[in-house]
């Protein structure tokens, strides 16, 4: 049985000069830290509560959403950092190609945020239960 590639997740990666303390604060609520103990200036985020059915480019333009609505010292914050990537995880299958759209829409919400896109490919995992592949 062919395993079809799969999308997991997106992670938020945000490194600056300044402690980010009060934009992981502001977006609490939706994000999430993957980690506890980022140096100042880092953070890895992501989503809480994407929107069902949890799909890529539903997963982007929910976070993209969290981030354009950002004000004041968050949004400086947010707009002064040096490094902003949305991190898409894809877990691999075992088919000879799949394929992962992003949105036209969603690359000019990124694009605005000023963030880059990094997608990371996940090996198989094979001890998961076949109906979650």
């Amino acid at each position: 049985m062919e395993i079809k590639a799969k999308f997991l997740n997106v992670d938020i990666e945000i490194n600056s000069n300044t402690d980010l303390a009060p934009l992981l604060q502001a977006t609490h609520r939706d994000l999430f830290p993957l980690a506890e103990n980022f140096p100042i200036g880092s953070l890895r985020l992501e989503a809480k509560r994407p929107p069902e059915p949890t799909t890529l480019n539903g997963t982007l333009d929910h976070i993209c959403q969290i981030l354009i609505k950002l004000k004041g010292n968050e949004q400086e914050l947010w707009n002064g950092s040096h490094f902003k990537d949305f991190n898409i995880g894809l877990m691999s299958g075992t088919r000879h190609s799949d394929e992962f759209v992003i949105s036209s829409h969603a690359l000019r919400q990124i694009a605005a945020l000023g963030a880059s896109i990094t997608i990371t490919l996940y090996e198989l995992d094979k001890s998961l239960p076949s109906e979650s592949l």
